[in-house]
């Protein structure tokens, strides 16, 4: 709109005087630099705000629409994208340019006054401050929530590997447990194959017994791998599931005791699994690595805790435990609930797993 004004077509009552190439040159320098006004908007409005002030001063008067319009959308872009220093600096020298213009003009209809210019620069000016700051705070939100999202991922990625060492670790104590009694009673059989069919059969049957119970607890386990959140979980073994554990390490050929003292009460689940996992393990180590003797399984109810011993006097054997996974594994189990667990060799030289657990899990 602005070279048809030059080469012409007048609107309204505007005013163009002056070389028609100036004009032209000046039609640009407004209007073309608006294009990058959001990624430099002082310098567009120092070079719109100076182009029309410098064809002021050097020419007749060019009182036409387009770069005042110009000056007004600069004005606009350099508060709404520039800082806020940077945008009072753009204020003023669009006033400048304005105030230049008005005192070169020729006063008439088309002519800008300073005083209403300024006041319609300022409200301008003062939206465009709003907008940034509503902006702002627009991305404001927008980066707290991707903040969120990632805080969320971070707790999703370490639930899920918390899940799988958990997984890991009741893999470990089931399998293990397994194989440690499957071995004991296949031993067993071999010894009296030829002398006591009978006790060998009986031995077998075991064998089967505890190879299928140990398949189906790690089908379990690997089910909840890959099973959806929405579908429930099976029931998890606890305290009751101790006396299980007593009757297969006996069937194995185990001589075991299990005693509890003081008043029984209800435990997390968590805490009760627990106490199964160390019991499970602590009869696998003492299946594998000591001879004869006999394993006493010792639960103490306190009114805030439960304690469980289990001590193997049997004779140790090479590869006794102290440095295995297993170990670690149980007092890993004890620390996540929030108790504690000691394994080692007491002064009567039998090996003691003793643990202390809270009947409630401590976060």
């Amino acid at each position: 709109m602005g070279f048809v004004e030059v080469l012409g077509a007048r609107i309204g009552e505007d005013v163009v005087l002056g070389p028609t190439w100036l004009n032209l040159v000046t039609v640009m320098l407004t209007t073309l630099p608006l294009c990058v006004r959001r990624r430099w908007p002082l310098a567009v409005a120092i070079v719109v705000s100076g182009a029309i002030a410098g064809r002021a001063l050097v020419a007749e008067p060019l009182e036409i629409y387009p770069p005042a319009l110009a000056g007004l959308v600069a004005t606009y872009s350099v508060a709404a994208y520039a800082p806020f220093r940077q945008a009072v600096v753009g204020y003023v020298v669009a006033l400048a340019g304005i105030a230049v213009a008005a005192a070169t003009g020729t006063g008439g209809p088309a002519s800008p006054d300073v005083l209403p210019s300024a006041i319609l620069l300022l409200t301008v000016w003062a939206i465009g401050l709003v907008v940034a700051r509503r902006s702002s705070e627009v991305r404001g939100i927008a980066e707290h929530a991707e903040a969120l999202d990632r805080r969320r991922e971070e707790e999703t990625r370490r639930a899920v590997e918390a899940e799988r060492a958990r997984i890991a670790r009741d893999l470990h104590d089931s399998v293990a447990h397994s194989l440690a009694m499957i071995a004991i009673q296949a031993g067993g059989a071999v010894s009296v194959l030829e002398r006591d069919p009978q006790r060998a059969a009986q031995s077998l049957r075991s064998i089967e017994t505890t190879a299928r119970n140990g398949l189906s607890e790690m089908r379990h386990l690997l089910h909840l791998v890959g099973e959806d959140d929405e579908q429930p979980r099976g029931p998890q073994p606890g305290l009751e599931q101790i006396a299980d554990l007593v009757a297969g390490a006996e069937s194995a050929g185990l001589e075991v005791r299990l005693s509890t003292t003081g008043v029984e009460t209800t435990v997390a689940p968590g805490v009760g699994l627990t106490a199964y996992r160390i019991v499970q393990e602590a009869l696998t180590n003492a299946a594998k690595h000591s001879t004869g003797g006999r394993t006493t399984i010792a639960l103490g109810w306190e009114p805030s805790s439960l304690t469980v011993d289990v001590t193997s006097h049997g004779t140790p054997t090479a590869g006794a435990p102290g440095g295995g996974r297993g170990i670690v594994g149980m007092r890993e189990r004890a620390q996540v609930v929030g108790g504690r667990l000691e394994a080692g060799t007491d002064p009567s030289g039998a090996f003691r797993v003793h643990a202390v657990l809270p009947t409630e899990v401590v976060a």
